[in-house]
């Protein structure tokens, strides 16, 4: 997936973690979240790179998180693609053993991408999500 070295993204994920002391949902909203979802995508890649479950729970935290500025209503777009991070955490918890529940969620995260993707008028990713979908399903037939 990613072919960063898991020292910059420890790094990364410390002077992320380092603004959002001085970055507020208050008083930068748009800031934080996107800080929040930095630490996310790190320790979702980190996890990829080590093969590891074990930063699934503290991702998972932070895109969720994004979601308190990222509304469907408000940013459709950054919210879709909230939705597919959340889809990604949900797989690899599926791969990692998670079973077939697992699998399910994340069939619906990247379901849900896809429609903030279209109700932002945003079609790009729309193809890889299909194909996300089509790959969980896939492994999860085998299960």
């Amino acid at each position: 997936m990613s072919n960063a070295d898991p020292r910059t993204l420890q790094d990364s994920i410390a002077a992320r973690r380092a603004a959002l002391e001085v970055l507020t949902i208050e008083t930068a909203p748009v800031d934080w979240a996107n800080a929040q979802n930095g630490i996310g995508m790190s320790l979702l890649n980190l996890g990829n790179i080590e093969r590891t479950g074990k930063y699934l729970d503290n991702a998972e935290a932070a895109f969720t998180a994004t979601l308190k500025v990222f509304t469907r209503e408000s940013q459709p777009m950054q919210w879709a693609f909230e939705q597919n991070n959340l889809g990604d955490i949900h797989w690899n918890r599926a791969s990692y053993g998670g079973g077939k529940p697992e699998y399910l969620k994340a069939i619906a995260f990247f379901e849900n991408a896809k429609q903030g993707f279209t109700e932002a008028g945003y079609t790009i990713p729309i193809p890889l999500t299909d194909q996300k979908i089509d790959l969980v399903r896939q492994q999860l037939a085998k299960k």
